[in-house]
C-alpha cells in the first residue's frame, strides 16, 4: 500500500507537469506515468472490514480501493437496512447518520449586497487579500453601511504611469479582533456550515465583479468548481468538522501555486475523508 502510494503520488506530479506543458507553461511535459503493484478486491475487503488496521493503512490508500470501500459500505449499509424488521430499529440508524437539512439562508441574499470600493482596494493592494469569514452577510453588510467608521489603513503604491498613489484598505487584522474571530492558522476560520456556504456565494460574486481578463477568470472558475465541490456531497453539512481542514489547505495550497482544479484529486481527498469519519464515528459509537 505505502508503495503504491508513492507512485501515485509522483503520477501525479507527472500529470500536473503534462498540464503546465499543456498551457505553454513549462517547456517539456511530465514522463509517462508508472504502474502499481495489484492489491486484488478481496484484500482491500479485508482490510474494510478491520478497522484498526484500516486506520494504519489509510493514507496509502489509493482511489479505486476508497471507491471500493465506500461501494462496499452503501451496499453493506443496504443489505442491513433491508433485513430490518421493525421501523423502530430503521429509526434508530436513520438517527445515527441523519438527512442533509437544507440550511435558513435566504437565497435571494446575494443579489442584495454591493461591495464598498474599499474591498476591491484591498483584495488588490493588500498582502494576504480578504478573510473568507468576512464574506459572511452580516460583516459585509457592517462593511458596506460603515464604510468611514470601520478599521482602515493608508496604503501607497505606483500606479500605472509610475506616479504614487495611496488608497484606503480595510485593516483585516483590526478587524478580526474587532469581530473576535480566530487568527491565521484557524481552519475552521470561525464558520459554521451555514455561514461557510453563505460566505463562498458573496466571495464567488466579489470574484466576478473584482476580476478582469484570462487570469482572473481561471481564478473565479477554480473558486466555483472548488466551493460546488465541497457543498454538493450528500452528507456534506455531517462531515463538515472532518472536510473542512482539507478545504483550507486546498485553498491556501491554490493562492501561493495556482493549479486547475482537477476533480478526481478532489475525488480521492473527499474519499478519504468520507471513510476516515465514518469510521473515527463508528469507533466513538463502540466505546459508549
Amino acid at each position: 500500500m505505502k508503495f503504491n502510494r508513492g507512485i501515485e503520488v509522483k503520477n501525479e506530479a507527472r500529470r500536473l507537469k503534462s498540464i503546465d506543458h499543456a498551457m505553454g507553461n513549462t517547456s517539456r511535459p511530465g514522463s509517462p506515468t508508472a504502474s502499481f503493484v495489484t492489491v486484488d478486491s478481496e484484500e482491500i475487503d479485508l482490510i474494510r472490514k478491520e478497522p484498526a488496521f484500516l486506520k494504519r493503512v489509510f493514507d496509502y490508500l489509493g482511489p479505486w480501493a476508497l471507491n471500493f470501500i465506500q461501494d462496499r459500505n452503501s451496499s453493506d449499509k443496504r443489505k442491513a437496512e433491508e433485513n430490518t424488521e421493525t421501523r423502530d430499529i430503521a429509526a434508530k440508524k436513520a438517527h445515527l447518520v441523519p438527512d442533509v437539512e437544507e440550511g435558513s439562508n435566504d437565497p435571494t441574499i446575494i443579489s442584495e449586497i454591493i461591495f464598498p470600493q474599499i474591498l476591491f482596494d484591498t483584495a488588490k493592494r493588500v498582502s494576504g487579500g480578504i478573510p473568507l469569514s468576512f464574506f459572511t452577510y452580516e460583516r459585509l453588510s457592517a462593511i458596506a453601511s460603515d464604510t468611514l467608521l470601520t478599521q482602515k489603513l493608508r496604503v501607497s503604491f505606483l500606479d500605472d504611469d509610475g506616479k504614487k498613489s495611496t488608497i484606503y484598505a480595510l485593516d483585516v487584522p483590526k478587524l478580526i479582533d474587532e469581530w473576535k474571530l480566530p487568527k491565521n492558522g484557524d481552519k475552521k476560520e470561525g464558520l459554521s456550515f451555514s455561514e461557510f456556504r453563505e460566505a463562498a456565494g458573496f466571495l464567488l460574486k466579489f470574484e466576478a465583479e473584482h476580476t478582469i481578463g484570462r487570469e482572473s477568470s481561471n481564478s473565479y472558475r477554480w473558486f466555483d468548481n472548488h466551493f460546488s465541490f465541497w457543498l454538493v456531497h450528500r452528507g456534506s453539512e455531517q462531515l463538515f468538522e472532518f472536510w473542512k481542514d482539507l478545504e483550507f489547505d486546498q485553498r491556501m495550497e491554490q493562492k501561493v501555486y495556482p493549479k486547475p482544479f482537477v476533480a478526481s484529486s478532489y475525488e480521492n481527498t473527499w474519499s478519504k475523508c468520507y471513510i476516515y469519519a465514518k469510521t473515527t464515528l463508528a469507533m466513538v459509537r463502540s466505546n459508549r
